[in-house]
């Protein structure tokens, strides 16, 4: 939603008569919740979990040399 959302931005922004390097400001939150939502966090998942959103035991586990 958020891709989205910066991507009607970036098209309304650049369909416009003149752009500015200041109206990055507008998008650029957007842009960073959709690419860093994407790949969650050890932290991320363990706050899920305390909120109670994910289950405890599906929180992945850290093995030293893992890819």
């Amino acid at each position: 939603m958020a891709a989205l959302g910066a991507a009607i931005l970036i098209a309304l922004q650049l369909g416009a008569g003149y752009w500015l390097y200041s109206y990055i400001v507008w998008f650029f939150p957007l842009v960073a919740v959709a690419l860093f939502g994407s790949f969650p966090s050890d932290l991320g998942w363990a706050v899920a979990a305390a909120v109670g959103q994910r289950p405890v035991e599906a929180t992945p586990a850290v093995v030293a040399g893992a890819p």
